[in-house]
């Protein structure tokens, strides 16, 4: 007698809508998440730029002062009303290679943080009034800076339709300043470090350095 075996179907076997489903959501879920962490990623490499953009900044304006009776150049102005030139100008041949001039940033990638898409005239960066510069025609001596490290002397600036952007910035005017990393700027203090902060993290002793 012959032993009595279980049928087997031969059916395959589908998807039901409800597993496809699944599947659907979770390859969605996926897909974001990656879409997110380079996103992230992205925003991260763009904020590192900007950083060194700074960095070769404050090594081309101690330089400058080094040269100069250790004063860094005032924040400046337009040299036809009067100003001495603007310290972007003052620190170009400082810095320790002369970036060429392009249709996007005619000052030098160093002067654009790459996280600006528009064109820019001259930089998206502003020198703090009082903590880099008394003012746009007095130069400070940076021996005068009682605590460099909690001084901001460099921000971030607003760029203006046509490509003109602050390049310096007063306490009371600090809302010149562009928060372009996830909701913070980029802030570099007198003593070479950079943090990233929102503006109202500044006290108005921050900026002036007094």
């Amino acid at each position: 007698m012959k032993p009595i075996s279980p049928e087997i179907s031969q059916k395959p076997h589908g998807f039901t809508l409800l597993e496809l489903l699944v599947t659907v959501a979770l390859l969605a879920i996926v897909i974001a998440l990656t879409f997110s962490v380079m996103g992230n990623m992205r925003e991260r490499s763009l904020a590192f730029r900007c950083m060194k953009n700074m960095q070769q900044l404050f090594i081309a304006a101690q330089a400058y002062a080094s040269d100069n009776g250790n004063h860094y150049p005032a924040s400046g102005g337009n040299v036809a009303q009067g100003f001495p030139p603007y310290w972007c100008q003052e620190l170009k041949s400082y810095l320790q290679q002369e970036p060429a001039a392009n249709p996007v940033s005619p000052g030098g990638p160093v002067y654009r943080c790459p996280a600006v898409k528009e064109r820019i005239l001259l930089t998206s960066y502003a020198v703090t009034i009082e903590g880099w510069s008394w003012d746009g025609y007095k130069k400070r001596n940076r021996n005068t800076i009682a605590n460099p490290a909690s001084t901001v002397i460099l921000g971030e600036s607003k760029v203006l339709s046509g490509g003109s952007a602050f390049s310096a910035a007063q306490w009371y005017y600090r809302d010149r300043i562009e928060h372009r990393h996830q909701g913070r700027s980029n802030f570099l203090f007198a003593d070479g470090h950079i943090e990233q902060l929102k503006v109202d993290d500044l006290t108005a002793s921050m900026w002036n350095g007094q």
